[in-house]
């Protein structure tokens, strides 16, 4: 975002609103935010603030159409979150892919989300293992023997990002619903001495690794 200039080089814009959506980047599924003329709009506008670009936060207003679309007018709160560069929130990741490994009753999970047109894997993913509690029941909360946050793809596609140690953390999985759908919250701490905080729900794809056989999951 650019903010338009006079004849004389002052800042013609004006920073009464701004754009939010669900992930850094996105341009087309966005929500209008209204920015009243108090301290609000002195610390979020991006005319005055173009650091802001990006950053996440927690925005209390009224949902009503603004613009002409879904927005939200005159809020009574933002806030400013994970504005600390040593924490890291892993959410929005829709999908998981459970492998058991039988023979020492390890669960593996890769939490991740995918281009629904190409079908390409979207970065970043989480990867992690707990020592299971059962092969077909995985409520529970874990120490985390082993955990991943993948950023990418390297020239050979294995999975590079920033690896974790042994009981690094842990992770709570529990029961949503009867469509398979788990939530995951939890954290790590990585080998780059960052906290990865985890709160998402994915529908979970469980398969025994030794047979390949899909592993079907139920309450305890």
């Amino acid at each position: 975002f650019v903010g338009s200039t006079n004849s004389d080089g002052s800042i013609a814009t004006q920073g009464t609103n701004l754009m939010i959506a669900s992930v850094a980047g996105e341009t087309t599924k966005i929500v209008a935010v209204q920015l009243p003329k108090n301290e609000l709009r002195d610390a979020f506008n991006l005319v005055e603030n173009p650091d802001m670009l990006g950053k996440e936060i927690l925005i209390c207003g009224n949902l009503e159409k603004y613009f002409g679309v879904a927005g939200i007018k005159s809020p009574t709160s933002i806030e400013l979150l994970n504005a600390d560069p040593n924490v890291v929130n892993v959410k929005n990741l829709p999908y998981a892919e459970a492998y058991y490994y039988e023979s020492d009753n390890v669960y593996e999970f890769m939490l991740y989300n995918f281009d629904e047109a190409t079908e390409d894997l979207l970065f970043p993913i989480v990867m992690v293992g707990v020592e299971a509690k059962s092969k077909t029941a995985i409520n529970g909360t874990y120490d985390l023997i082993a955990a991943m946050y993948a950023t990418g793809l390297n020239a050979d596609e294995e999975f590079e990002g920033v690896s974790m140690g042994e009981e690094v953390g842990t992770l709570t999985i529990k029961n949503v619903d009867s469509e398979g759908n788990y939530s995951f919250v939890g954290s790590f701490v990585g080998e780059d001495g960052k906290t990865y905080k985890v709160n998402t729900v994915a529908n979970v794809y469980a398969i025994d690794d030794e047979t390949g056989d899909d592993i079907e999951l139920k309450e305890e």
